[in-house]
This record gives structure tokens, sequence and C-alpha cells, in this order.
């Protein structure tokens, strides 16, 4: 039968249920008149609906009787304190006097159950008995009545369930957030032992005198997975649903899944935070809810207070201290975008688990961006500017405060330019000025999405004051080494491909040599002078970077071995430095780059680049641990596990490079948790999740393969669309694509063999490497990757 077909009959048939007899009948007559064949179904349905009706009530309501002081094994019957469609619970308490407590003691409906309902009855045993968490009702005893009934005897709960708690103690959005997140913790946990629950509710959801969560009833709840030939799938009627809490794929039959969970979660958040579900179910059959649930769209928490609020006046939330109009300014924005998104009708749409839904309320309650939200650089900087309220403010007094300075000073030296003492007070302040511009605004912006071109203008307009002052007789080592640093700086935003940069690799290089320059300079009057060292060694690495990407590999190990050779040095002389050694172990993962990692331009020397990367993890994991927290060790300590896993990986150690590869996963993941405006942090969480892509791939494990790709390449198109400018960032979108492309079809690895899938990741990655190409046709790496894609394409 078509589906449309189906619709029209299942209408008819509630319609017709809900009408008195002799006017059911005359609507069947109605419909005969048009349509003989629609009448004859409807009828049917109905004749089969009546003929079951006696056999259902008797099984499920008929035999549940159980009377006070009956004795449940070593407990006894006191009164009933609940009823639902599958169950009745009461309440008992221990009779054999060897201690005192009361308990919960819930019989499964019907007399010798046969082998379904012990089935059931199983199931929910091996659930409860496996869930131990503070939050969850815990399973105490299970066992077969003498006279056939299945009971579960579980802990008492005395308390209220979660919406009349918030609502008697008129709680803040803040602490019904804080419960709804035990309630996640709750399912959370039941999720990752591969448990839906199925059935999350209010009356589901008690809150203990200590205010703390407990969640109750898994008897509908499902076991994801098969066991021994037990079908993944569940055939989910009505009789095992609340329909007012139920997702749409509930109610059309679909297989349910963790998604599941999450939809009646986003509808209890929703409940919490406007005291109603986003839909008005009173008086509506389970048809009539179910048909608006699947089609259906609810409107947005803020709106529906206000619409509550524009038809009853009178209106009293129980949101504490808050008026109808204060609640909706609160729910604006992120909770509305939150609940939303757990709502979608989509599964796949929603999130994915309840660990994902409760991060994602936490970071609201701490002022972070959510994922729910698109992450727009204006709405990232209003979250740090909320997180951050006096350091920013503090920055902008000082920066105001600079420019003030600076301006006066203009001022001061422009009416008494004969006076040589203003003039050399200018001089200073101009250069003060070139120094905050270079070292401190240049700083401050250069991870932030789409700040490439403005640092380049930053830092040229700098350069502009600090030519100037070049020019004067007696230039200090001061101002030189200033000159030197900016130039470096310049190069890293022209070409350095280790930074976010603008491509142009050969302009690059240009200004590296001038402020090598400087530095020599000021090596030749003073050659131990520390600060000029550190420059050169800075200069020859990051010349070092370029010289690879142009294919110039003599060259560029030629930079590296100088600057390796400076940096030793300058750790020697200081073995307690910590910065020292730090810049130490940051030379050695450059020259293991250079040395022998697949994912760069180098000389394929795999074991004398494993022993650098090890190298450098010896030297910088004391520092790390002894400073934890500091991001710029957390940062490489991270890259120097995503390296050793690279070079494993390649050398198919395949578990190795898995161990490697969680741990710079796990310390990327925590630095963007600490920086998410930090643009290189997310790159480097992107990268983590591309090599989990390529060792999963290895490994033949392409569902795992394909999820880790799919984050990483969101996280790349993230950065690329944040700043379009940043030859780096469209670099690696392009190369994201490429490890997509492969995954779905490749000749010679494993894949999915979808080449249709594939052959459109590898003409999107075209499309942008032909602009980079456009941009700088000395990208050798480009060049390798467009002929990379042309050679996958013919292989189709």
């Amino acid at each position: 039968m078509q589906t449309e077909q189906w619709k029209l009959i299942e209408g008819h048939f509630h319609k017709a249920l809900d009408l008195p007899p002799t006017e059911r009948k005359r609507y069947i007559q109605r419909i005969a008149e048009t349509d003989p064949a629609l009448s004859s179904s409807v009828e049917d349905l109905l004749r089969s609906h009546f003929d079951s009706e006696d056999f259902l009530e008797r099984s499920i309501f008929d035999d549940v009787i159980s009377l006070p002081n009956e004795r449940i094994g070593a407990w006894k019957i006191l009164r009933q304190i609940g009823k639902g469609g599958m169950s009745t619970v009461y309440l008992a308490e221990r009779a054999d006097g060897i201690f005192s407590r009361n308990v919960a003691v819930k019989f499964l409906h019907g007399f010798a159950p046969g082998r379904k309902m012990h089935a059931r009855m199983r199931t929910e045993q091996k659930i409860l008995a496996s869930l131990n968490h503070r939050n969850i009702c815990r399973l105490l005893d299970a066992g077969i009545h003498e006279n056939g009934r299945p009971y579960f005897i579980m802990e008492y709960i005395e308390g209220l369930p979660i919406d009349e708690w918030c609502t008697s103690r008129k709680l803040s959005i803040q602490q019904r957030l804080d419960l709804f997140t035990q309630v996640c913790d709750a399912v959370s946990y039941a999720h990752q032992r591969l448990i839906v629950h199925r059935d999350i509710k209010p009356s589901n959801i008690l809150v203990n005198n200590e205010g703390e969560v407990k969640l109750l009833d898994f008897g509908i709840a499902k076991i994801i997975g098969a066991e021994q030939g037990e079908s993944t799938k569940t055939k989910t009627g009505n009789e095992l649903l609340t329909p007012e809490f139920a997702s749409p794929e509930q109610f059309q039959g679909r297989e349910v899944t963790t998604a599941t969970d999450v939809y009646a979660l986003g509808q209890l958040l929703y409940l919490l935070l406007t005291d109603t579900l986003p839909f008005n179910f009173k008086e509506k059959s389970s048809y009539e809810i179910g048909k608006t649930i699947t089609e259906s769209e609810s409107e947005k928490p803020s709106k529906k207070v206000t619409q509550l609020s524009t038809k009853d006046s009178s209106r009293v939330t129980s949101l504490a201290h808050l008026t109808d109009r204060q609640a909706v300014h609160q729910l604006q924005g992120d909770l509305d975008n939150i609940i939303t998104k757990a709502l979608r009708k989509d599964p796949l749409r929603r999130y994915q688990s309840a660990e994902h839904f409760k991060n994602d309320i936490i970071n609201y309650i701490e002022n972070k961006p959510v994922s729910a939200r698109p992450e727009s650089f204006t709405y990232l900087a209003k979250k740090f500017v909320q997180r951050h309220k006096a350091p920013v403010v503090s920055a902008l007094a000082a920066t105001f405060l600079l420019i003030s300075l600076t301006l006066f000073s203009f001022r001061q030296a422009d009416e008494a330019n004969s006076q040589r003492l203003i003039a050399e007070q200018r001089s200073q302040d101009v250069r003060q000025l070139a120094h905050s511009l270079i070292f401190d605004l240049h700083d401050s912006i250069a991870n932030l999405p789409g700040s490439t071109p403005a640092r380049e203008l930053i830092i040229e307009e700098a350069l502009n004051y600090l030519d100037g002052l070049a020019q004067t007789e007696n230039a200090g080592h001061g101002l030189l080494l200033d000159l030197a640093e900016a130039y470096r700086k310049v190069g890293d935003v022209q070409g350095n491909p280790t930074n976010n940069n603008l491509g142009k690799h050969r302009e690059a290089i240009t200004s590296y040599q001038k402020g090598l320059e400087f530095v020599r300079t000021v090596l030749q009057e003073e050659p131990m002078q520390l600060r000029a060292r550190q420059t050169m060694a800075n200069i020859y690495e990051k010349t070092g970077d370029v010289q690879a990407v142009l294919g110039n590999i003599d060259t560029a190990r030629e930079n590296k071995i100088d600057s390796n050779a400076i940096y030793k040095t300058l750790a020697d002389e200081f073995p307690d430095d910590p910065n020292r050694q730090f810049a130490y172990s940051i030379s050695l993962i450059k020259l293991g780059d250079l040395t022998g990692n697949p994912n760069f331009s180098n000389l394929n020397e795999l074991e004398e680049a494993l022993q650098l990367y090890e190298s450098a993890e010896e030297i910088l994991l004391p520092v790390y641990s002894r400073e934890p927290e500091d991001t710029d060790y957390i940062k490489y300590m991270g890259i120097i596990y995503e390296r050793m896993g690279t070079i494993y990986e390649t050398e198919q150690q395949l578990e190795e490079a898995i161990r490697c590869f969680e741990k710079s996963m796990e310390l990327r993941k925590e630095l963007v948790r600490k920086e998410p405006l930090n643009t290189e942090a997310v790159r480097d969480e992107a990268i983590a999740h591309e090599k989990m892509g390529d060792v999963y791939k290895h490994s033949e494990e392409l569902d795992k393969s394909l999820d880790h790709y799919r984050n990483a390449h969101r996280l790349f198109k993230w950065l690329a669309d944040a700043d379009p400018q940043n030859s780096q960032a469209q670099q690696s979108l392009a190369i994201s694509h490429i490890h997509l492309g492969d995954l779905f079809f490749h000749p010679e690895q494993p894949s999915f063999g979808d080449t249709l899938q594939s052959r459109e990741h590898f003409n999107l990655s075209n499309e942008i490497l032909l602009n980079l190409n456009q941009q700088d046709s000395s990208n050798n790496r480009v060049d390798f990757l467009m002929n990379l894609i042309d050679r996958r394409l013919q292989a189709m």
C-alpha cells in the first residue's frame, strides 16, 4: 500500500474512532459514496481494533492487583504509589527485621507472561543492574512472583518530579540548567553503555530533598546493538511511549537511537524554562499528538513565552524574580538555539548524544560559544568579552591611553620641533608606538579568524615608522632588533606555512633577509648579544619553513641546522630557563619535519625524524609537567605526539600511531576549550581529527575514519570561511577534500567505493587549489596536490 493511501486510511480511522457508534456508521457511509475501496479499508481497520480490544484490556489491566501486606521475598507491600501503561509500582518495607528500609516494587502487567514478557523482563533486569550512577535509580533485586508476575525491587526515591520541584521553589534559569545537566549526566552515562531510555519525562525524573536528580524507569529502554542474533532495530508502538515527550521517529516507527533521548531532553528543557511544552496537546488523541510532532515546527522558547504573555497579561512565570519580558531576554539567542537544535525533526541534525547537549549548556553557563549557534567572528568575540570583561576593559583603556599619549607627543613635537629634547622624545614615542603595534596589537589578533589582512596592514604601518627612524644616525641596537623582528613578522604574514598567511612565499624570503641584515649588524659589534642570537635563530628557522615550501630542500636544511645549533647553545647556556628549553624543543620538531615527515617536503629519513621528535619530547615534557596549564606547552606537546604518530603510521605501526594521535587529540581539545578564538588551536584540533581519520582508514575502520575526516573538514571550512585571504586555511581545506575523496573511492586503498562523492570532493579541492595557484605559482605543494587530483580522477 502506498504511504499516502495509508495516511488517508489512518486519518479516517482515527476520526471515526472518536465518533459515537451511530455517527461513526454515517461517517463510513459518506466515505463509501465517493470511494468504496477506502471505506472498506477503514471498516476493516475499525473491526480489527474492536475485536482485539477486550484481549488488550485484560492482558494489560485486569491482572494487576497487589494487596497491602503481601510478601515479596523479604519485602512487605504497604501501598500503591504509581501506575503506568506497562507497570504498577508499590511502596514496600523490609519485613524480616534484619534492617529497616523502604523500597519501590515494580510489577510488569500480566500473569504468566510467556516468552516475550519474560524476554522484556530479563532485558529490563539486565539494563537496570548495569547502571550505577548517582543520578539513576538503583536496582536492588528482581524476579518472578509465584503467581507469574515479573517484579523489580528498586531504590525508593522520596521527591518531586523535576518540573514540580522547579515550579514550587521558583528556581532561576541558572538553577534549572544545573538540574538539567544532572539529567544529561545520567542519560549520557546510559548512552555510553549503549542504552537508550526512550521515555524521558518529568514524572520519570525525581528531585530528592537534597536537590539531587534521580532518573527512573528504564523499563522500555533498549540496548543498542545486536546480541547473538537479536535485532538492532526496535519497533516502537504507542504503548511503549509517552506521546507528549515522544520523538518524531518513535511515532513513525523508525529506528530509536541516542538522538531519540536528546529530543525528549529538548522537550523537558523547553518545559523547565517556559512552564509549557512547544505544542498544545490538551484534549488531543495520541494520533493527533503524533501528527503534530512529526509535521509541525515548534516555536522558539522565547517566542512561545511572548505569545503566552500576550494572550494572558496576568500570567506569572515560575522563574525566580523574572517577568515574562526578562525571561524572553534570557532565552533569546543561545538557549533558543540550543533547544531548537535538540528538537529538530531529523535525528541526524540534533545533538548526537546527551553529552554533547550537556556540553552546550555548560558553555552557555560559562559564557563560551555554543555549537548550536553559527560561530561568526562577532559572536565569538562577544563571548570572549563576556568571559574576560575586566582584562578587555583594561586593554582598551591602555590602548586609548597609548594613542592619546602618542598623539599628544606628536603635537608637542610639531610645536617645538627646534628643541632637541622634544625631538628625541618624539622619536622615542614613535618607536614605542611601532613597538606596541608589532608586539602588542599584532600579537593579540594573530590567531583571530579573518585577521590576516589586518596583521599585514599593522606591521607594514609600523615598519614605515621604524624605517624612518633607522635612517637617522646612530640607530641603537634595540631599534635595529625591533626592525629585524618586524621584518620577521611581515615574512610570517606574507608566506610562512606554519601560521595564517597570504601565500606570498618569495616576498616572505625577502623580508626575512632584510631582518637578518639588521641582526648581523648588531652581532658584528656585540657577538654574544642574547636577543640578537635568539632573533637570528628564529629567522633562520622561518626561512627554512618557506624554502621547504618552495622545494629548496637543501637550502631549507641548512637554515634549520643553523637555527637548531643556536637554540641548542642557548639551551646549554641556560639549563634552568624553561623558555630556552622550550625554544630548543620547537627547533627539534622543525628539523624533524624537514628530515622525514611525509606531510611536508622532506628528506625521507623516517628514523632520524622520529629520533628528533623523541628528543623534543624528552626536553619539553618536564617543562610542561611543571606548568601543565601553559597553553604554549599544551600546543607543542600536542604537535610532538601528532608528529610521532605520523611516523609510526607511515611505518605501519598502527597501534603506536593511535596511541600518539589520541594523546595529541586530548591536548588539542583542551587547548580549544581554553582558547576558542585561537585559530591555530582550532586548526591543530582539525589536524588531530585528520590524523585519526588516516590511521582508522589504514585499519579499515571506515566509519570511524569518515567521522574524524568530517570533523576535520568542518573545522577547516570554518577557518577558511572566516579568513578567505589565509592561504594556509584554503590549502588545508583543499587537502581535507582530498582525504574525503580518497575515503569514498581509491583503487588501491580501503574505501567505500563511492565514485560519485569521491569525484565531488576532488573537484571542490581542485577549485580551491587553482585559485591558490593563480595567487602564487611558485608553491610546489599546490602543484603536487593538483597533480595528485588529476591522477585520482583518471583512475575512476
